[in-house]
Formats: structure tokens, sequence, C-alpha cells
């Protein structure tokens, strides 16, 4: 079973960045600021503390947060997106409950990234997007570089 459960956020470059994190309970692994942290929480901790985090900081930093959980044996997953602390988007997937369970907000920049399909999130569609490898683009596969791990004591 893989399951992953976690926040990026965007930093803003904030030297009080730690600071404010710790605040949340995360404990940083490096001293820099990087541009985009990943926090990583333990699955059997639940979605609930990754939304929580990535909801306090996006709002304390003005800046964006994305919360996820995602089970891939089972096909289930579950984001929010945050701008200022402001819910955008909520994504919940289970395929053993028939597919999308909540599709909520506009559209994200980020989920192209995330989907691999433009069109996967479309209300009436009942299949979790394809995301194999031999389809992406070598821009699809290289991104943005990657955000610092930071695991939640």
């Amino acid at each position: 079973m893989s399951t992953w459960v976690g926040a990026i956020v965007e930093t803003q470059g904030r030297q009080d960045f730690w600071d404010l994190a710790r605040k949340q309970g995360v404990e940083p692994l490096a001293t820099d600021v990087p541009a985009r942290v990943l926090i990583e929480f333990e699955p059997r901790s639940g979605s609930e503390a990754a939304v929580q985090t990535a909801q306090a900081l996006s709002g304390e930093l003005s800046a964006s947060g994305i919360a996820f959980a995602a089970q891939t044996c089972a096909d289930v997953y579950e984001l929010h997106a945050f701008e200022r602390g402001t819910c955008v988007r909520r994504l919940i997937y289970s395929r053993d409950e028939g597919g999308w369970l909540r599709v909520e907000g506009e559209v994200q920049p980020w989920e192209r990234a995330f989907f691999f399909d433009d069109a996967s999130t479309a209300p009436d569609s009942d299949t979790w997007p394809d995301m194999l490898f031999d389809e992406l683009s070598a821009e699809d596969e290289a991104g943005p570089v990657g955000p610092s791990r930071v695991p939640v004591a």
C-alpha cells in the first residue's frame, strides 16, 4: 500500500517562514527558505493535519498552499488548495465509491502537472486520470525545482 499525506506551501521567501511553520508543529530539516516546501505527515494522522497546516500557512504568508492525501492502491485521493488561507479548490476521488465525490472551485494552474489531463476533473467524469509516464513530454516531466521535504514531528 502506498499512502502519502502532505502539504506544499509557497514560502514567499520570508525569513520567518520556519518560525511560522514551527507554530504549526513543523520541524525543518534545513535552515534555508526555498520557494516551496513539501511537508510530509504520517498517514495515520489523516489529511486533517495537512489541511489545517496548509490553510494556516497559506493565510499567514498570503500565499498558496495545497494539502493532499493519496492512497494509490485503492485509488483514493483528496486535495485542498488554498489562496491566502481561503479554500479555492477541493477534489475528492474514490474509485470504490464511484469516482469523483467532490469537485469544488475553479480549475487551478497546478492541476495539469498533477493529473497530466486537462479534462480529468470534469464533473461528468467517473475515472481518475491516466498518469502513464510514456505519455509525458520532457516539459511535463521536468517541472519546477522540487520543494524541500520536511516531515512533521
